[in-house]
């Protein structure tokens, strides 16, 4: 595995990525339900902080991803893992970042119109519990975890190494941000769904 395929790899993948997960989901399900599923506050709220945060990491993200691919120069920069520099890990980073990205797209149809990003409080969505929600309460935060260790198995350093933390620290508070929301919601239906479905997997 060339250092020039990863370099078209990575940016493809997660230009991919953004349009199908983000940009064309987004699309399918307002022109079903009427209204934009990206329901992100930019509010003094701990939950408007915390979009701040996501949208921070992001564009670290980009930046890495970009510099990555045009620079290779500057790779030395990212303060490399060594440890973790060895062909079949990037070949099962490469394999997590194909089988996260169906998980993912597969998690997001189960949800069918209740998919949103961000948590809706002006309107009551379905709860979801079949499907891959039968194995897991939130598969599509699984998938993007997969997707962060991924990098870091494709390149392992610093840079990668931190998106990925921050990104998990980020995404449990948002999951519980969004159980207190559907348990104000759904009640009683979502405590029973609770002892029944583990948080991850």
């Amino acid at each position: 595995m060339t250092n020039e395929f990863i370099r078209l790899f990575l940016p493809l993948y997660f230009l991919l990525y953004f349009f199908v997960l983000v940009v064309l989901k987004s699309l399918l399900v307002k022109k079903e339900i009427g209204k934009n599923p990206i329901v992100l506050t930019t509010d003094d709220s701990a939950y408007g902080l915390l979009s701040s945060y996501f949208k921070i990491i992001m564009m670290v993200l980009t930046a890495y991803l970009i510099v990555f691919s045009a620079f290779p120069q500057w790779y030395q920069n990212f303060i490399p893992l060594n440890f973790f520099e060895h062909q079949k890990i990037k070949l099962l980073g490469i394999i997590l970042a194909l089988v996260s990205f169906v998980w993912i797209i597969i998690s997001q149809n189960n949800m069918r119109q209740s998919w949103r990003i961000g948590i809706d409080l002006q309107n009551k969505t379905e709860l979801i519990t079949g499907g891959v929600y039968k194995i897991s309460r939130n598969p599509i935060y699984v998938g993007i975890i997969g997707s962060l260790v991924s990098l870091f198995c494709i390149t392992p350093n610093v840079i990668t190494l931190f998106i990925a933390v921050v990104a998990f620290i980020l995404i449990q508070t948002q999951i519980r941000l969004e159980e207190e929301h559907l348990l104000k919601m759904h009640g009683q239906e979502f405590l029973n769904y609770k002892k029944q479905t583990r948080r991850w997997l």
